[in-house]
């Protein structure tokens, strides 16, 4: 029987790294302020950790910066750089991700790992807790502990929620409250029977559950 090997997705840290050192190599590291970084490092950290992603994005996140009609081009000799700006960055990243899943859904209907093992995660507690409440923090707590049964990175509180906000736009899963932190609820919207018919991964379903 083969052997499996699991390659660790990149973390937000890694991503921001690798982005920042590019931006060095280009001599236009000021370009992306430390928030951007973040939030592009963070948005792709939650989905699937994917280095040539965030690389596309910061790419297209310059593009769109450089057609704003009163800045000059970012890259040209002699001008005053701008730094992009947060909205453009949650602009594209939105962009990039619902016409990935929306791909997804129509060849596969796959789900990115990540948000299987939240799912996954969500379902284990359902199914060995009585608790009728179920938080952000205790969803992180089962997700890190089914990672690392499997040998996989997790990924921070910060990842986690943004992760749990992608998966709640699919409509899944609600979060209650205006803004989203570690107490906040997470109840379940569809049937459990419908979200492990939609995951097909029965064998992850298996192992986790």
């Amino acid at each position: 029987q083969p052997t499996v090997l699991h390659f660790p997705s990149y973390t937000r840290q890694q991503i921001i790294d690798i982005i920042a050192d590019r931006l060095k190599q280009a001599g236009v590291e000021e370009v992306f302020s430390g928030a951007t970084l973040q939030l592009l490092a963070g948005k792709v950290a939650a989905v699937n950790g994917d280095v040539r992603r965030a690389l596309d994005i910061a790419r297209r996140v310059v593009e769109v910066a450089e057609r704003r009609v009163v800045l000059q081009p970012l890259t040209e000799n002699g001008s005053t750089r701008q730094t992009v700006a947060l909205q453009e960055v949650l602009s594209v990243v939105n962009d990039v991700y619902n016409t990935a899943q929306s791909l997804d859904s129509s060849q596969t209907g796959s789900f990115p790992l990540q948000q299987k093992l939240l799912i996954c995660s969500l379902l284990l507690i359902r199914q060995t807790s009585k608790a009728k409440d179920i938080t952000i923090g205790k969803l992180h707590e089962v997700y890190k502990k089914v990672c690392g049964r499997r040998n996989l990175s997790a990924l921070d509180m910060s990842e986690f929620i943004s992760l749990t906000s992608l998966v709640e736009a699919r409509g899944i899963l609600r979060i209650t409250g205006k803004t989203h932190n570690r107490l906040s609820k997470v109840v379940l919207q569809w049937d459990e029977t419908e979200v492990k018919s939609a995951l097909q991964d029965k064998q992850l379903l298996a192992a986790v559950l």
